[in-house]
């Protein structure tokens, strides 16, 4: 659904004009909406914080009668809902920690030790966040860590001066 918002957006010049209007008056700066590539977890939560950000200009636009007359109703209504919110602040909540452990695990200087720390870093902080969907996030840490993980890595881990 956020693509279909970020679209919209960019597809409809007037829409997009007010919108960037009411984010200079309210955030003293634009904000671009980003789209995701369907691959890259990275441009999921670039999309989801720049929604998260441009909220209150987003529910704005959409007060304007020219534009509310236009505008596709699902994009509409998911907009003005305050449980899509609730969802993406979630969303964004399991997303954060996650892209930021792979952009540490594949990085050129990325080494057993750091990957263990981060790992157990990434999974402390998913198991922090409650919601109705939170377990399952849980279970597929979990699994991806179990498929990972090295008696070795504890080992480079328990060695390296860092820690």
């Amino acid at each position: 659904m956020t693509a279909t918002i970020v679209n919209y957006f960019k597809s409809h010049v007037q829409a997009a004009a007010k919108l960037k209007r009411i984010q200079g008056e309210n955030y003293n700066k634009e904000i671009a909406l980003v789209l995701p590539v369907l691959t890259r977890w990275g441009s999921h939560l670039s999309c989801f914080q720049s929604l998260q950000k441009s909220k209150t200009a987003l529910e704005q636009t959409l007060m304007d009668p020219d534009i509310r007359k236009k505008i596709n109703n699902t994009v509409r209504n998911f907009v003005l809902s305050e449980n899509f919110w609730d969802m993406l602040d979630t969303i964004i909540k399991f997303l954060e920690p996650m892209v930021i452990a792979l952009k540490l695990f594949e990085s050129d200087t990325s080494t057993l030790s750091t990957v263990y720390f981060h790992f157990k870093k990434l999974m402390h902080r998913v198991s922090e966040i409650s919601c109705n969907f939170s377990n399952n996030i849980q279970q597929l840490v979990q699994k991806r860590w179990d498929y990972t993980y090295h008696p070795v890595m504890m080992a480079a881990y328990m060695l390296d001066p860092c820690f």
